[in-house]
C-alpha cells in the first residue's frame, strides 16, 4: 500500500462529490500469490460431500478417492503423499499417528469458510509450526471460530440424493461485544448400494457395491474474546461413524464384511497477541481417536477378528514473529512438542510411544519489487516399542524462497524456492500384525519450483493466470498399496524417487450488470520415477498411482439469484503398481458434475434450493484399481442463513 500526505487551505467549505463503494468476492481481491484459494462463493455453488472434493481443485493435487460418501479418500501434492501436507483447521493441525493421514471423506463443509495453500505465504504468526516445516499447507477456516460482528447467526441445511443419502446441519453463533459463542451439529448416513460395470477382457459384469452403508454424526462447540491486541478461542468437536468396507471388487467375488466404528474426540485453544513489533499464538490441542475393526470371516482359529485401538495424541507449541523497526525485514520461529501413544487389543501390535519436537527459525525481508525468506526447521523425534530398541532421529529441514512484487503496470511476477521435508513412518505402517514393518525409513523430500504470475486488471474483467515448474527429489519414499481393503496396507520403502512436473492454472471472471461468468481452468503434469536401481525392472517406471496427466475445467453463469456450474475433471493413466505393464494400467477418465441453484432472499435471511448431479454422463471410472466409483447420482439441498 501506498500512503501519500497531503496539505492545503481553504476560505470557504467545499463541496465534495459522493463516492461509491462497491464489493467484490473475497477470492477476487487475494493477491494472485494466493491464487489457490477456494472460498465461500464455490463452496455453496459445489456442494461437495467433503474436504477432499474441494482439496482435487488445486492444481498438483490428485485425489485417492475409494467409494461414494464415506469411502476413504487421501491424496497426493506433486507425487508426495499426503503426510508431506498438513491439513490446518482454524490454526490447529489435523494429525492421526497411527493411520499417518487424515480421512477427507470425514471432513464435511457445511462450515468451511475457505481453503488456501499456503506453502510459502507470510503466515508465520497463524500457522502452527508443523504447518510452517511441512512440505505444503492447506489452511481450513471454519465458520464456527471465526469472529463476526455482533448478532445472532445461523446456518441450517437438509439433503437428500442418490443410494438413499441424507444429511442435516445445524450451527448457530452468538456475538456481541468481542464475544462469540457457537454450537454446531451434523447427520450423514448412506445405504453406499450403487450399481456399477466391471470389465475384465471382453467381459462386462454389472453389480451392485454391498458392504458400504455410512453413519456419521458429529457436534461441537466454540468460545471466543477478542479485545485490542489480544484474542482467546476455546473448541471441541466430537465425531463417531460407523461404515462398511467393502474391499476391492473381485471378478465373481463382491463378499465382504468387514465394519469399522469410529470416534474421535478434539480439544482446542490458543491465545493471540498483535503488537506493532511482536506477535506470538500459544496453542495446544488434544485428541483421542477410538478405532474398532471386525472382520466376522476372518480366517483363524475363532473365526472373526475384532480389534479395538485407542489413539491418544497431546500438542503443545508457541509460533512468534517479530518485526524490525525497519518494517522490511520479520524475525520469526517457535517449537512445538508432540506425544502420540496407541494402546491395542492386538497383543501383536504393541504399545507405541512417539515424543515428536519441531523447531523453527527464519527471517523475512521485503523491498520495493523483491521478497526473501530464509528458515530452518529442526525435527526431534522419539519412538519407543518393544518389538525394537527406541529410536532417536534429528533431522534439519531448510526452506528459501525468492520473488518479485511488481504491482501496476508490470503484472508479470517470478518467485523460486526450495522446501525440505520430512514424512515419519505412522504406528501402522510400522507395527501393525501382518503388514506393519519395523525396518521402515523417514521420507526425505527435496522441493525445487519456479512460480511465473500474470494478472492483468479491467475493472469488470478479472483474469489470472500462475504456472509452476518443479523438480522434487525424494528418498525412502513410502508406498502404500490397499490389499484386502482400506484396513489392510502393504508397505514398502522406494529408495530415490525423481519428479518431473509443472501447473498451469487460470481463472476469469467476467461481470456484465447483473450476469457474471466464471471460467476456472488448470492442468498438471507429473513424470515420478523410480531412480533406485539401474538394474531393477522398475528403473524409471512411474510410480504406483501418480497419473501423468491431471485437469480441471469449470463454467459457471450467474444470473441475478440463480446459477449453474459445470465441472469437468480428467484424471489420466496410472499404474496400480510400480512396474508399468499394461496389466496393471489404469484407464483415463473424465467426470462432469452439474450444479444448478437458486437464492431467495429477504433483508438479513437466505433460503437456497440446490440440485446437484456428479458424474453426469454415468461413465465407470476407479480412482483406485477394482475401487469402483458411483455411477450418476444426484443431490438436493435446501440450505437457510440467517446473518
Amino acid at each position: 500500500m501506498l500512503s501519500l500526505n497531503g496539505f492545503g487551505q481553504s476560505d470557504s467549505i467545499q463541496a465534495i462529490k459522493e463516492v461509491k463503494v462497491s464489493f467484490r468476492p473475497a477470492n477476487l481481491r487475494l493477491p494472485v500469490s494466493k491464487q489457490y484459494c477456494v472460498d465461500r462463493i464455490d463452496i455453496l455453488e459445489l456442494a461437495p460431500n467433503d474436504i477432499g472434493e474441494l482439496l482435487q481443485r488445486f492444481s498438483g493435487v490428485y485425489l485417492k478417492s475409494y467409494g461414494g460418501l464415506g469411502g476413504m479418500k487421501t491424496f497426493s501434492y506433486r507425487s508426495l503423499g499426503s503426510q508431506h501436507a498438513s491439513i490446518i483447521l482454524d490454526g490447529f493441525s489435523l494429525e492421526n499417528t497411527q493411520a499417518g493421514q487424515v480421512n477427507l471423506a470425514q471432513l464435511h463443509t457445511d462450515n468451511v469458510e475457505s481453503i488456501v495453500k499456503t506453502d510459502e505465504q507470510d503466515l508465520a504468526g497463524v500457522l502452527p509450526i508443523a504447518g510452517q516445516l511441512s512440505g505444503v499447507s492447506y489452511a481450513i477456516s471454519s465458520f464456527d471460530n471465526s469472529f463476526l460482528k455482533n448478532g445472532l447467526f445461523i446456518r441450517a441445511s437438509l439433503g437428500y440424493g442418490s443410494f438413499d443419502t441424507q444429511n442435516s446441519y445445524l450451527n448457530t453463533k452468538w456475538q456481541h461485544n468481542g464475544y462469540f459463542i457457537n454450537a454446531s451439529g451434523k447427520f450423514r448416513r448412506s445405504d453406499g448400494d450403487y450399481p456399477f460395470r466391471f470389465e475384465n477382457g471382453n467381459t462386462i459384469d454389472r453389480q451392485i457395491r454391498t458392504n458400504n452403508a455410512y453413519q456419521d454424526y458429529s457436534f461441537g462447540n466454540a468460545f471466543g474474546y477478542k479485545k485490542k491486541n489480544h484474542q482467546l478461542r476455546l473448541n471441541y468437536r466430537y465425531n463417531e461413524s460407523e461404515q462398511g468396507l467393502p474391499g476391492a471388487v473381485i471378478f465373481y467375488n463382491q463378499s465382504a464384511d468387514e465394519q469399522l466404528y469410529t470416534k474421535l474426540f478434539n480439544a482446542a485453544g490458543d491465545y493471540s497477541f498483535s503488537g506493532k513489533k511482536l506477535s506470538m499464538r500459544w496453542y495446544n490441542t488434544y485428541t483421542r481417536s477410538y478405532l474398532r475393526y471386525l472382520d466376522t470371516s476372518y480366517l483363524n482359529s475363532a473365526g472373526f477378528l475384532d480389534s479395538e485401538y485407542l489413539n491418544e495424541r497431546v500438542n503443545s507449541g508457541i509460533a512468534v514473529n517479530y518485526k524490525f523497526k525497519n518494517p522490511r525485514f520479520n524475525l520469526f520461529g517457535g517449537t512445538e512438542l508432540d506425544r502420540s501413544s496407541l494402546i491395542s487389543s492386538d497383543s501383536t501390535f504393541g504399545e507405541p510411544l512417539r515424543v515428536y519436537n519441531r523447531q523453527l527459525i527464519g527471517m523475512g525481508a521485503k523491498w520495493v519489487n523483491l521478497n526473501a525468506k530464509l528458515q530452518m526447521g529442526g525435527h526431534y523425534v522419539m519412538d519407543n516399542h518393544e518389538l525394537s530398541n527406541e529410536r532417536t532421529r534429528y533431522k534439519l529441514t531448510p526452506m528459501f524462497t525468492l520473488g518479485t512484487n511488481y504491482l501496476r503496470p508490470r503484472r508479470f511476477n517470478h518467485r523460486i524456492s526450495y522446501r525440505n521435508s520430512l514424512r515419519l513412518p505412522s504406528f501402522n505402517e510400522l507395527y501393525y500384525n501382518g503388514v506393519g514393518n519395523i525396518a521402515l525409513k523417514p521420507e526425505v523430500a527435496h522441493q525445487s519450483s519456479y512460480e511465473l504470475t500474470y494478472e492483468p486488471h479491467k475493472k469488470k474483467f478479472l483474469n489470472s493466470l500462475v504456472a509452476n515448474g518443479y523438480f522434487n527429489r525424494v528418498e525412502d519414499l513410502i508406498l502404500a498399496i490397499p490389499t484386502k481393503n482400506l484396513f489392510v496396507w502393504s508397505m514398502q520403502n522406494v529408495g530415490i524417487v525423481h519428479v518431473f512436473g509443472f501447473d498451469i492454472s487460470s481463472k476469469y471472471l467476467l461481470e456484465r450488470d447483473k450476469i457474471s461468468y466464471k471460467i476456472n481452468l488448470s492442468y498438471s503434469f507429473q513424470r515420478s520415477m523410480d531412480m533406485t536401481d539401474s538394474e531393477s525392472p522398475t528403473y524409471r517406471d512411474q510410480i504406483a498411482y501418480i497419473p501423468y496427466h491431471t485437469g480441471l475445467m469449470e463454467f459457471g453463469i450467474n444470473l441475478k439469484q440463480s446459477g449453474l456450474r459445470i465441472t469437468n475433471s480428467f484424471v489420466g493413466s496410472r499404474y496400480s503398481l510400480n512396474e508399468n505393464i499394461e496389466m496393471n494400467r489404469l484407464d483415463p477418465f473424465v467426470i462432469t458434475d452439474l450444479s444448478v441453484h437458486h437464492v431467495f432472499k429477504r433483508k438479513n435471511n437466505n433460503l437456497t434450493l440446490q440440485f446437484n448431479i456428479k458424474n453426469l454422463f454415468d461413465r465407470s471410472y476407479a480412482y483406485v484399481r477394482s475401487y469402483i466409483m458411483p455411477g450418476v447420482n444426484y443431490l438436493i439441498t435446501l440450505r437457510y442463513a440467517l446473518h
